[in-house]
C-alpha cells in the first residue's frame, strides 16, 4: 500500500489490519504530533487513550504550528522530541 496510498485505500488498509490486536506492539510507543495537524487537531482527547492500548505507551509530544508533516515542517522541534524519547530507552 505504501504512505503515499495510505489515504486512498483506507478499506483496504483497514481489512489488512482490523485483526490485529494492539498488544502486538509491545515496544515502547511515543506519539509526535503538531497542533496544527487537521487529522487530530479536534482530536487531541484521543492520543493518550487510543495510545494508552499498548502496554508501553511513553506519552506524547505536541509541536506548536506544525502540521501534519511535522518532522518537514519542524524538524528541530521534531528531533528534539524524537531524541529525548528514544534518551529514556
Amino acid at each position: 500500500f505504501g504512505p503515499v496510498s495510505w489515504y486512498r485505500n483506507l478499506d483496504a488498509n483497514f481489512d489488512v489490519l482490523k485483526d490485529l490486536s494492539p498488544e502486538r506492539i509491545s515496544m515502547p510507543t511515543y506519539f509526535i504530533g503538531g497542533d496544527k495537524d487537521g487529522v487530530i487537531a479536534s482530536r487531541m482527547d484521543t492520543i493518550d487513550p487510543m495510545n494508552a492500548l499498548t502496554p508501553n505507551y511513553k506519552g506524547k509530544a505536541i509541536i506548536p504550528g506544525a502540521g501534519h508533516w511535522t518532522q518537514q515542517e519542524k524538524p528541530d522541534e521534531f528531533n528534539a522530541a524524537l531524541l529525548a524519547f528514544l534518551r529514556t530507552l
